[in-house]
């Protein structure tokens, strides 16, 4: 992995963990195929940061139903 990956890679991380969202979705390609394993409603291929975006508050809503 070159420096310059290495780099965005980091801070995307330390964007994660200070809650940038933005900033982390910013560090993506828009195009972005992302791919959760399984066969629960949570699972799926979800294409571009938008869908992604949709997915992940989708996966923080069941969480907060499950919990309850």
């Amino acid at each position: 992995m070159s420096d310059s990956n290495s780099a965005i890679i980091r801070k995307g991380y330390e964007d994660f963990t200070r809650g940038d969202i933005p900033a982390v979705f910013a560090a993506l390609d828009a195009t972005i195929t992302w791919h959760i394993p399984g066969h629960s409603p949570l699972s799926g291929d979800f294409t571009g940061t938008t869908r992604l975006a949709l997915s992940f508050g989708a996966r923080c809503n069941f969480r907060k139903v499950r919990s309850v």
